[in-house]
């Protein structure tokens, strides 16, 4: 015989059965022994049902809290405690809303009802208990229970999933940060990527134009690198770049912009800064650098020393235009003898 076939003949036969198959705890709680043991046979007999019983409410609460029954069926009057008494103790319970609750009683007062509908009293049953009433609505109430147990298991498994979701999209987001961060800049020097630092010097170009703050470039080359390389070989030149890097970093606020335009060259921005400012933090620059000694392998040491160019933005000059200045001024400041700092001329000067 199949299972489902099994199943609805038992059904048939009134007996409570697990939509899911699997075993239902009852509790059932009556002052008085014989009385528990008349409901429990009234349930007959099933695979799918534990009953457990009481005639110590207090005991029966405790066993509710750490077992966590599928359904409590209580009497309604009893010495120590009633019926009421004992479903508000179990509704207080962490678990307790849950926990499907029928109250047997011969009192069918309104009143009565009222109060055990108010402590959260499900389904009630007439006294003397008729046999066939008490397993249809045990049935009813198994099967909300199951109801809510699958609907909560899906919840834990909603929530779980979106823990995980929320973790997977975490960690897509270090990692796209952590690719763009890689994107934008060198990864030998440190310094922005030329593409970046043409996109921060438009939005440096824009804010400018709106607040009419000064706005000057730096054109940094390190002066002889070639002769490094042939000299010590390109992982010293690797090395002197990435130091010189360093130094134009320290020498520059967190509001500035260092970016590698290509081999030995590059770019520094200065917002919020005249050309009078930029040729001081060019000046220190260059000094820093000068003063800097990269220790080689072999405990030799290695001085670099650069040239640079300044210019500031005039109007509504382009990237290109200011940087063509720049470029202009240090390229006077290499044939003039290198280690040195040139300021551009505005526009229209000569």
């Amino acid at each position: 015989m199949s299972a489902g076939r099994k199943s609805e003949d038992l059904m048939e036969q009134g007996q409570p059965q697990a939509v899911s198959g699997r075993v239902f705890s009852i509790v059932i709680v009556d002052d008085t022994r014989p009385s528990t043991l008349l409901l429990k046979a009234a349930l007959g007999e099933s695979p799918n049902l534990s009953v457990t019983l009481f005639t110590d409410p207090l005991e029966a609460i405790a066993w509710v809290e750490t077992h966590r029954p599928d359904l409590v069926i209580t009497d309604y009057v009893m010495p120590d405690m009633d019926g009421i008494a004992l479903a508000r103790r179990i509704r207080a319970l962490p678990h307790g809303s849950a926990v499907p609750i029928i109250m047997a009683t011969a009192r069918n007062e309104a009143a009565v009802r009222t109060l055990a509908l108010s402590a959260g009293i499900n389904e009630f049953l007439g006294k003397p208990v008729d046999g066939t009433e008490l397993r249809a609505r045990v049935q009813n109430m198994l099967h909300l229970r199951e109801q809510h147990v699958q609907l909560q298991e899906a919840n834990n498994r909603l929530q779980a999933l979106n823990k995980m979701l929320a973790l997977e999209i975490e960690q897509r987001k270090i990692l796209e940060d952590e690719l763009r961060r890689l994107a934008t800049l060198d990864m030998l020097t440190g310094a922005l990527t030329r593409r970046r630092f043409l996109e921060l010097f438009d939005q440096e170009l824009a804010r400018r134009a709106r607040t009419a703050s000064p706005l000057c470039v730096l054109m940094i080359d390190l002066d002889h690198f070639k002769s490094i390389n042939d000299r010590f070989g390109h992982g010293t030149g690797d090395l002197a770049l990435s130091h010189f890097s360093a130094v134009c970093k320290s020498c520059l606020r967190s509001t500035d912009h260092l970016g590698r335009m290509g081999g030995e060259e590059f770019a520094a921005l200065l917002p919020e800064t005249n050309i009078e400012d930029a040729h001081v933090v060019a000046e220190r620059m260059r000094r820093s650098i000068a003063a800097a000694k990269i220790t080689l392998d072999d405990d030799q040491h290695l001085t670099v020393t650069v040239s640079i160019g300044v210019a500031e933005c005039y109007g509504y000059q382009q990237p290109e235009a200011i940087l063509a200045a720049a470029d202009r001024a240090l390229y006077q400041a290499k044939n003039s003898g290198r280690n040195r700092v040139v300021r551009a001329a505005p526009p229209g000067t000569f």
